[in-house]
């Protein structure tokens, strides 16, 4: 019976020295829904809060909303059943890459890329930089990041599959996985 989304506030809360009617202020909401979401008791699958208040706190701490809205439970998780920072984790463990030398190649801050690491999802523009500095394709990080919005699938599971594993293959076995993405496309998408 975690309540993910109050604890994420009062992290985001603390960390800007922010009171809750401070929050409050910056979101354009009332302090009420926002001590309700800290103090909330949640069970399994229970929606944390509304649309708009969600909307209205990712606006505040300048957070990626998809994020904010699975931390509610207003969107499910990404189908593909992977979390993202485990995702990026085993890339740079396969590239033998530190966080802090993918940060330098993608153009981005360290602490952003700590926050990766850690559970926190990219915005789109992060995902793109992501994809580039890892030279994949950006629809497979942004899907792996949730960042399609609900019952848009860009890439079938098998396709993820494929991408997935597209680093380890030689020329001759990409060009294969090239042929395989663009038939399932083809015929399937």
């Amino acid at each position: 019976m975690s309540n993910e989304l109050g604890q994420w506030i009062e992290k985001e809360r603390k960390k800007r020295g922010w009171s809750q009617r401070k929050l409050a202020q910056e979101a354009g909401i009332s302090q009420a829904p926002i001590s309700r979401i800290i103090n909330k008791v949640a069970h399994e699958n229970e929606q944390i809060c509304g649309e708009k208040v969600a909307q209205a706190l990712a606006r505040a701490f300048g957070a990626n909303p998809v994020y904010v809205f699975r931390l509610a439970r207003i969107l499910k998780p990404p189908s593909t059943g992977r979390d993202f920072s485990t995702w990026l984790a085993g890339e740079l463990e396969a590239r033998k890459m530190s966080p802090k030398q993918l940060g330098k190649k993608a153009g981005l801050e360290a602490e952003v890329v700590a926050d990766l690491t850690s559970g926190v999802p990219p915005t789109f523009e992060v995902a793109e930089k992501l994809a580039a500095a890892l030279e994949l394709d950006r629809l497979y990080v942004q899907q792996l990041a949730g960042l399609l919005p609900p019952g848009e699938e860009a890439l079938s599971n098998l396709e993820i599959d494929l991408l997935h594993d597209y680093r380890a293959l030689n020329k001759g076995g990409r060009q294969i996985v090239h042929d395989v993405v663009k038939s399932v496309r083809k015929n399937f998408g």
